[in-house]
């Protein structure tokens, strides 16, 4: 009888250790999704009432542009099964992502997180995927271009590939695959996931603005102790004590950051727009990181909204507070400009970019989408700007130092002055910036300062928010594309 349960007994351990190898067998390899050298293959399916609730799904600005703390995350996830690579991930959690350049109705940005519903774990090395729908990066090739570019340069930044993406039978084109900035990306990264992980999203190290740096790791213990003292010495009288500065933060690393940004054309990044940023508190020396993120407006000549800059040169964007105080001290003009020259002849090698330009253009050349039309000429700008840039910034580096902004651009945030209720009545009119429809009729009731403002004939209108167009195919209207629906360009909300 002994002898009976010792021959069941391996036999069970034997079916462990085998389910165990096929378990992991079937895992997917996380890093050949990142490979340059082919298209990745997605397809997503879920019920049709749900994809059409998803893909509406808008930002209010007010809680962007507003100033005001995160708003919580408007976008909701759904249950879908993907499948990448022809490999089949039952129960996996879908929704959109992006702020406005990059939101779209018709073809979003998605993310997918594989335990959302189910307690599974499918890709060695990722909890998630981000996929990003390329509307504002017209060559298809910017985020990949300028996140190897921060790699090539020791910096911690995302991988990334391009993917075929295919929703309900319905294909969408060519979508950009990044690295999620989550737990797996910093374990890889900078071999420590413990740290404190904050995103910023137009904001900076102002303390009217601590709120809207939006923690995202240990967030019920996380009292943002790590940014206040940078926020504290940003913000003190007199000369910035740079020192001080690089206990902090990793200065090394972010004149580096620095300079990748303004060579890259990253007029949406932290050091120009105050945009797009993670910053990361490595455990292992106590400083903070920069990571870039939403690289999909780069590689081009200053934005679409260039003119609107106080920035003369194109070799250093200087609009964020720690940017504008640190190259206002003594050595760090001189320091910025000798890390933007040798990062030059380290990583920004024309005959090589050009050549991996050209290959990648060969790779999605036949799988573009309709919306997608303008990208060969959008790639042979995207050439033109490799070829060219070295000698642009030659130049500006040899007329230094740089004149930029005489302080730094102060970050949005909301001052309560009063208040304000009211009702009112009117008709929704489609057509941005027509006088056609009749104005209807409010009331409302308003102090500012604690004194009662009498106002007299009210009168309201509703129509279409419209913003200059950019970031899109050619002709479309809001951000170069539709309408967002509700929360931003859409219909009130009810």
């Amino acid at each position: 009888m002994l002898g009976s349960n010792t021959k069941l007994t391996s036999v069970l351990a034997a079916f462990v250790i085998l389910a165990a190898c096929d378990a992991d067998a079937k895992k997917i390899d996380g890093d050949q999704l990142f490979s340059p050298q082919k298209l990745v293959e997605v397809r997503i399916e879920l019920p049709a009432e749900d994809w059409n609730k998803l893909r509406v799904q808008a930002r209010n600005p007010a809680s962007v542009f507003g100033g005001g703390p995160v708003e919580e995350d408007p976008y909701s996830y759904f249950k879908a099964d993907i499948w990448i690579n022809g490999t089949k991930i039952k129960s996996v959690g879908i929704r959109k992502k992006g702020l406005f350049g990059s939101a779209d109705n018709d073809r979003p940005s998605l993310k997918v997180k594989f335990d959302e519903y189910v307690d599974q774990d499918p890709i060695d090395g990722l909890s998630r995927l981000t996929l990003n729908n390329n509307k504002q990066d017209r060559s298809q090739l910017n985020q990949f271009i300028t996140y190897k570019l921060f790699r090539d340069a020791g910096l911690h930044a995302p991988r990334s590939s391009l993917a075929r993406l295919t929703v309900n039978g319905v294909y969408l084109g060519i979508y950009t695959n990044v690295e999620s900035i989550k737990k797996p990306f910093l374990q890889n990264s900078f071999g420590d996931k413990t740290g404190n992980l904050y995103e910023g999203t137009l904001t900076d190290f102002h303390p009217k603005t601590l709120d809207k740096l939006e923690v995202k790791t240990n967030e019920d213990n996380n009292d943002r102790r790590d940014i206040r003292r940078l926020i504290d010495l940003l913000g003190a009288d007199g000369d910035l004590n740079v020192d001080e500065v690089g206990k902090v933060i990793n200065l090394d690393h972010f004149m580096r950051f620095w300079a990748i940004e303004a060579m890259v054309g990253f007029w949406d990044g932290y050091n120009s727009n105050q945009n797009n940023f993670y910053y990361y508190v490595n455990p292992a020396d106590g400083l903070g990181y920069f990571i870039p993120w939403g690289a999909d407006y780069t590689l081009s000549d200053g934005g679409p909204f260039a003119q609107f800059s106080q920035q003369a040169n194109s070799a250093i964007y200087a609009q964020s507070i720690l940017a504008n105080r640190l190259y206002r001290s003594e050595g760090v003009p001189e320091r910025y400009r000798e890390t933007m020259l040798k990062l030059m002849d380290q990583i920004w090698n024309e005959e090589s970019l050009v050549a991996e330009i050209d290959r990648m253009e060969q790779l999605i050349e036949h799988h573009l989408h309709a919306s997608q039309r303008d990208t060969p000429q959008r790639i042979e700008n995207l050439r033109r700007f490799i070829r060219t840039r070295r000698q642009e910034l030659t130049r500006e580096l040899n007329q230094w130092p740089a004149t930029i902004p005489t302080e730094p651009r102060k970050p949005m945030y909301t001052v309560t002055v009063g208040h304000a209720k009211g009702t009112f009545i009117t008709q929704w009119n489609e057509k941005p910036g027509s006088d056609d429809a009749e104005p209807g009729n409010a009331e409302l009731q308003m102090t500012l300062d604690g004194k009662v403002v009498d106002l007299d004939q009210i009168t309201v209108s509703a129509q279409r928010l419209q913003f200059p167009g950019f970031g899109g195919p050619p002709g479309g209207p809001v951000f170069g594309g539709p309408p967002r629906g509700p929360g931003f360009g859409g219909p009130p909300r009810g």
